[in-house]
């Protein structure tokens, strides 16, 4: 669903909102970073990853 005008304004105006919209976005790139560099470290070793022993 597309925001609204009056919805994008409301956002506009509450600066805190925006503030963690911005931070949201930052943990999420973040998160993809990581998951993204753990598929390729998890490649590179013939799929296996660090666990605990057993």
């Amino acid at each position: 669903m597309a925001p609204t005008r009056r919805h994008r304004a409301r956002r506009l105006r509450d600066p805190l909102s925006v503030g963690f919209e911005a931070h949201r976005g930052l943990l999420i790139l973040r998160l993809r970073w990581h998951e993204r560099s753990a598929r390729r470290a998890a490649a590179s070793d013939g799929g296996l990853v660090d666990s605990p022993p057993v």
